[in-house]
């Protein structure tokens, strides 16, 4: 590869960890093991301008994977061959250093499937070309790992659309008598079922009764939701739009036919859920219900009739959310509070942990600051706005911004309003957190969370307080929270009448609380009992003093707070009322069309 060519390494391994992650990690194994010689290379690669030449070593030249010709010149040759259309689906069989794939993603086709049995040639690819596009596409799929023949088999075995295509296969590495005897067997053992089987049949009707799925960033709440559906005796699975599968058969035809041989009671999504609109109309075309769970405020995704109405409910965990789906006359949307997603570890922490703990994000890690940045250059003069709205916001409140943002002409250019609310909610609750927290700087505080906390310049002398690193959640964060001596909570400006999962995910692991105050504490806890509060950083400081001086008033405290929320507030009485919502038949109005 030429000086001037930047590898696509890191780009490559970060994109194949979040849409692929198990495949992530076994590559991260495999160079491993090559860096520190646990593992013998079995190619070498040579390199021939921006481009790498691959081979494995043997008798004379060895066996060429990739040469001795110039490799991207001999893919566009083979590939000139084929006649592609946006109707032909594709499987490349041994894709090795990717060429062939990195030129064919760019034509035309249905589907794109990549199949490597070899991980080490897989990894050693990540160098060499630019993976990202393929491995983020819907239309595009890869298959990686020994097994990765017959696992492409099953799969369009169990997909009609897939399984009567005539699939056009195209070797990926240089084509020898062995290779091309292996494409002429899949090439029969693709045909072969589609002749044999006839019409597809579901295997089994009814053998999932909830399909969870969500994106990326709530997948921690998926284990919570399959322990509490399987302790209602449901049946249940789960998948996130990383899922590299999921997301390959989200095209209206195939995922029609991929519910098929489940056929869910229910689909639940946890905030936008991972199916893109067209998903959502082939399901609805079904006849399967479709739920949303927000544990953000659906208001950020400015809602619209042409895709909400196809929804049966929504559920909010805050009473002051989703008040634009009311507006534009949605019938189905109603409170459900959040949950706590842990427990307290099976066997106790060694050491009594920190005394003092602050689990979360500094805020600064959601753009922010970019995107004012950016709105002001595209409106210059907004940015005195989104100060008066700050400001605003902090003093009257989220209900306030949401009556206020439609209000104000100056905002008229500003192209998503759900974006802006949602950019002015963080940007205050930055203010607010750090105003709390100043207050216990010279304490025994100690922060976990992103890298911003480390960031004298925005966060000044609580940059002392970062431990710096976050957790690993679940078990990492429930074992803090068992251990820590005083939890503080703090909330985002969205929780205006609720409460955080935070709060219950603290509680739930035996640890001791001390919250910002919202009133939603009193409908749901008792204050003083359960877990105690804060209104001010002056009576932040004072009750952190009192209770670090009073082990057995908060472990007391702590005992009560833990058997409060597994008795009324974990996810199992969430997912029991959402059920039971469902079986009763309450899918509240439609909008009208």
């Amino acid at each position: 590869m030429s000086e001037n060519t930047p590898s696509p390494f890191a780009k490559n391994l970060s994109c194949l960890e979040n849409f692929y992650p198990s495949e992530g990690r076994r590559v991260r194994r495999i160079l491993e093991d090559l860096r520190t010689a646990r593992r013998r290379p079995r190619y070498r690669l040579s390199p021939l301008g921006s481009e790498y030449l691959c081979r494995i070593p043997g008798a004379g030249e060895g066996t060429w994977i990739h040469g001795p010709g110039a490799p991207l010149i001999q893919v566009k040759n083979s590939l000139d061959r084929f006649a592609l259309d946006e109707r032909t689906p594709v499987a490349i069989w041994r894709s090795g250093l990717g060429y062939v794939p990195a030129i064919a993603v760019k034509q035309a086709f249905s589907h794109l499937i990549v199949l490597e049995p070899d991980e080490e040639l897989f990894a050693l690819s990540l160098e060499v070309t630019d993976w990202t596009e393929i491995l983020s596409s819907q239309r595009c799929l890869l298959i990686l790992g020994p097994e990765c023949r017959n696992r492409f088999l099953s799969l369009i075995r169990s997909v009609p659309d897939l399984h009567h295509a005539p699939w056009t296969w195209i070797a990926g590495i240089e084509p020898n008598e062995d290779l091309l005897a292996e494409l002429d067997d899949l090439s029969r053992e693709t045909h072969r079922p589609a002749l044999e089987s006839g019409p597809h049949t579901p295997t089994d009707f009814n053998s999932v009764d909830i399909w969870v799925h969500g994106p990326p960033t709530t997948a921690m709440f998926f284990p919570a939701m399959l322990e509490s559906a399987g302790s209602l005796d449901l049946r249940a699975t789960a998948r996130s739009s990383s899922d590299a599968q999921f997301r390959f058969l989200c095209s209206p035809p195939e995922w029609t036919h991929f519910l098929e041989g489940t056929r869910p009671g229910f689909l639940l999504g946890l905030n936008r859920g991972a199916l893109p609109p067209p998903a959502e109309k082939a399901v609805a075309e079904s006849g399967i219900p479709q739920v949303l769970y927000f544990l953000e405020d659906p208001d950020w995704y400015d809602p619209s009739p042409e895709t909400w109405s196809i929804l049966d409910r929504i559920y909010v965990f805050d009473p002051g959310h989703g008040k634009r789906l009311e507006a534009i006359g949605y019938k189905g949307r109603c409170v459900l509070p959040s949950a706590a997603a842990l427990r307290a570890p099976s066997t106790p922490a060694d050491s009594p942990g920190h005394r003092v703990t602050f689990v979360g994000s500094s805020g600064f890690n959601r753009v922010v600051e970019r995107y004012f940045d950016q709105m002001e250059r595209v409106c210059p003069g907004v940015g005195k706005v989104f100060r008066e709205m700050i400001e605003g916001i902090l003093e009257f409140g989220a209900d306030w911004l949401k009556k206020e943002i439609p209000n104000r002409v100056d905002l008229s250019r500003i192209g998503s309003p759900g974006l802006l609310l949602k950019m002015i909610e963080e940007a205050a609750g930055i203010q607010s957190h750090l105003r709390y927290l100043n207050a216990l700087i010279g304490s025994p505080l100690v922060i976990l969370g992103d890298s911003a906390w480390a960031d004298s310049t925005r966060v000044g002398a609580l940059t002392n307080h970062y431990a710096g690193r976050g957790t690993y959640y679940p078990t990492e964060t429930a074992a803090i929270y068992a251990s820590c001596e005083i939890n503080i909570n703090l909330f985002h400006l969205q929780c205006e009448h609720s409460l955080n999962p935070r709060v219950y995910d603290v509680m739930a692991c035996g640890g001791f609380l001390l919250s910002e105050y919202t009133p939603a504490f009193e409908d749901t806890f008792r204050i003083g009992e359960d877990l105690d509060v804060y209104r001010t950083p002056g009576e932040l400081k004072e009750k952190v003093e009192f209770y670090l001086a009073h082990p057995e008033c908060r472990k007391e405290i702590a005992r009560c707070g833990q058997r409060a929320v597994l008795e009324g507030h974990t996810y199992k009485h969430r997912l029991r009322r959402i059920v039971e919502d469902m079986r009763r038949g309450i899918t509240g109005d439609k909008m009208a069309s």
